[in-house]
């Protein structure tokens, strides 16, 4: 499983300066803020919006392969995925993205094409996206910050 990598540096104007990376965003998520409540404040609304984003491409993808085929409990998990994506927003806190996400979890292999597939590579990224997502912890923030002012 791919982790968020976290990177932290203080800038020449000494504002804390936080990026996040994972092979499953488009280019890295980065902030940069004076106040250490501030800085994890927008991390969390940008990492609800990238989340919602992944989430939007990844169902759209299995719409256009596979969701014709889906039937029974299969169909009911892309129709649940469906409401997730829905009532993810971007001011969302992300103990309750996690929280909403971690339930749903379990559903999107199901979802995940063959091996074969030319689109397994990218959606097996956002399902570790998610997983990554879920096992984040917004103290590893905090104590990177502490720990090098």
């Amino acid at each position: 499983m791919n982790q968020i990598t976290i990177k932290y540096e203080l800038n020449l104007w000494r504002q804390h300066e936080v990026t996040l990376i994972h092979p499953a965003l488009s280019g890295p998520i980065s902030v940069i803020g004076d106040a250490p409540g501030a800085l994890t404040r927008e991390l969390e609304k940008k990492l609800a919006k990238a989340t919602k984003q992944i989430l939007f491409k990844f169902l759209t993808k299995v719409n256009h392969g596979k969701g014709a085929y889906l039937v029974g409990t299969d169909r009911q998990y892309l129709r649940d995925l469906e409401e997730l994506r829905r009532r993810l927003s971007k001011r969302m806190r992300l103990v309750t993205l996690q929280e909403a996400l971690s339930a749903q979890l379990h559903k999107i292999p199901v979802m995940i094409p063959n091996r074969a597939s030319r689109n397994y590579p990218s959606q097996l990224l956002k399902y570790q996206f998610f997983q990554a997502v879920t096992a984040f912890r917004l103290e590893q923030i905090d104590h990177l910050i502490s720990s090098t002012v």
